[in-house]
């Protein structure tokens, strides 16, 4: 879950990095061009629209098993979901195909591409943000909401000695919202994976009328009114996913919408192996 923030605006570290390194890319092929003649600059958003939607394919082909049941689901770009050999491989394909015959523009072209694969790789190994490698739950005592509207007290111990996804979400989150069905349907069908669904700082009674409203049930569904969780894993927004495996390590975080290709793969990593 690696970000950093402009203001109040959280940004996905990935994909901040990618759009940067695309207009260095371009940047750099509109210098070439004082030299070698225009055609480059072409070449270089050619590359960027080919690399995005390779890198999109490579990752519904490899995941094609979640995108099947919403195939809708393969233009929600939104939700993350790129994978970079697509983007290789789609970028060497057009640089091939555009530049074909002109030996000094293919072998610029090929160095603007190096240099950029290797700038991207280095930003993408830069450590941002908290390092959030052995975190644990924290000891604390929440209430949890029933399917009536009782708050019953819980201490978050209890959820230990097993896998557990824990979501931390608000009713005023649009992402939050759109992930919460697919939440529901996972949490009803994966009975290896505790899901713990945390409202962050909101009043039962609201939660609970948006429950009812959406028609939606979650067989653990917490409220943290102070946000104590959010601050323990230095969340920058809304909605964070984390999964944790059984003996209480932290294996995988999400900042933003979940995709099912995403859920099920993190799942995967703390399900019992049969």
């Amino acid at each position: 879950m690696e970000t950093f923030s402009i203001g109040p605006l959280v940004v996905d570290a990935g994909r901040f990095f990618a759009f940067a390194a695309f207009a260095l890319l371009v940047l750099g092929a509109r210098l070439a061009e004082r030299r070698l003649g225009p055609g480059l600059g072409d070449w270089a958003w050619a590359v960027g629209l080919a690399a995005l939607i390779g890198a999109r394919l490579a990752h519904v082909l490899r995941y094609l098993g979640s995108y099947l049941p919403e195939p809708l689901s393969i233009l929600y770009v939104w939700q993350g979901g790129f994978d970079a050999w697509g983007a290789g491989a789609a970028a060497l394909l057009v640089t091939f195909w555009r530049l074909r015959g002109e030996r000094r523009r293919f072998r610029v072209g090929l160095s603007l591409l190096a240099g950029t694969a290797v700038l991207l790789a280095g930003l993408n190994a830069l450590p941002l943000g908290p390092d959030r490698t052995g975190r644990r739950l924290p000891a604390l005592s929440l209430e949890q909401l029933g399917p009536d509207g009782a708050l019953t007290a819980v201490d978050l111990a209890a959820f230990s000695g097993r896998p557990l996804l824990l979501n931390l979400w608000a009713t005023w989150c649009p992402p939050c919202r759109r992930e919460l069905p697919l939440l529901a349907e996972y949490a009803r069908s994966d009975t290896t994976v505790t899901f713990l669904l945390v409202d962050q700082g909101e009043t039962a009674a609201y939660v609970h009328d948006f429950l009812i409203d959406h028609d939606l049930a979650f067989p653990h569904l917490l409220l943290d009114p102070e946000g104590r969780l959010s601050r323990h894993f230095e969340a920058p927004g809304l909605p964070t996913t984390l999964v944790f495996d059984a003996s209480g390590e932290l294996v995988a975080a999400r900042l933003g919408e979940l995709s099912r290709a995403w859920l099920a793969r993190a799942l995967r990593q703390v399900q019992p192996r049969s």
